[in-house]
């Protein structure tokens, strides 16, 4: 815990009740609170500056930021949502400065349950967070309309699933690493195109999955920890 510098340079008004107030407050570490307080402690509506440079507005719980509120990152990234004992709980959007979005649910400052990932670059994946990263269940939709079903470890496709080709073709088994394996299954949309040509349509199929390159949407690890807990900054 930082010392903290107790000092009459606040600017208050005391409202009707006694126990509440609005002001500014300075720590030692550089950083700076404005908002209401309650029994001298950050409590309500407020503003963190941090000296690190990152900020936050919304509501805070004696000293935590607790309930609805927007966290500015030095980095450029931002997370609007619901904050619980210092930490991004429950739901929100986190923006990266890449242009990449999350929108869905956290737990502990991580993403952790339902959401919705949007890569910059047009992939989209729909399913299951743990931890931070892409884990369980979900759907990935790729700029080139291909689209993959199934399970997914540590941020990658991988377990049981079906990759959609744009063309109607698919593929049904394992993944392992966001690659396929061998004991899956390939359907042709159009099989009479082959005209009985076994190696002709091998080497379709095999030139198929080749190109398949499971970019970012399938393969990238998401780990991000939205904001330490503000006790170790304002109390």
């Amino acid at each position: 815990m930082p010392n903290i510098v107790f000092s009459n340079q606040y600017s208050v008004e005391y409202q009707q009740d006694i126990e509440w107030k609005t002001g500014v407050k300075y720590y030692k570490n550089g950083d700076v609170y404005i908002g209401m307080f309650k029994f001298n402690v950050p409590h309500g509506l407020g503003i963190c500056y941090y000296a690190r440079g990152d900020k936050y507005i919304g509501h805070l719980k004696f000293g935590d930021l607790s309930g609805n509120g927007v966290y500015y990152f030095q980095s450029g990234a931002r997370c609007e949502g619901e904050y619980k004992a210092g930490r991004s709980n429950g739901n929100g959007i986190y923006y990266f400065p890449s242009g990449n979005i999350y929108e869905g649910e956290f737990k502990a400052g991580r993403f952790n349950g339902n959401g919705i990932y949007y890569f910059i670059n047009g992939n989209r994946y729909e399913g299951e967070f743990k931890a931070g990263e892409i884990n369980g269940n979900g759907t990935s939709h790729f700029k080139n309309d291909d689209m993959y079903e199934g399970e997914y470890k540590a941020g990658k496709i991988n377990g049981n699933g079906i990759y959609y080709f744009k063309n109607g073709d698919r593929y049904e088994g394992k993944f392992k690493a966001g690659q396929f394996c061998d004991n899956g299954t390939y359907y042709l949309e159009n099989i009479n195109i082959y005209e009985g040509d076994n190696f002709k349509m091998i080497t379709y199929i095999k030139e198929n999955l080749k190109r398949v390159s499971f970019v970012e949407g399938s393969t990238t690890t998401i780990n991000v920890t939205c904001t330490a807990s503000a006790k170790n900054n304002l109390n």
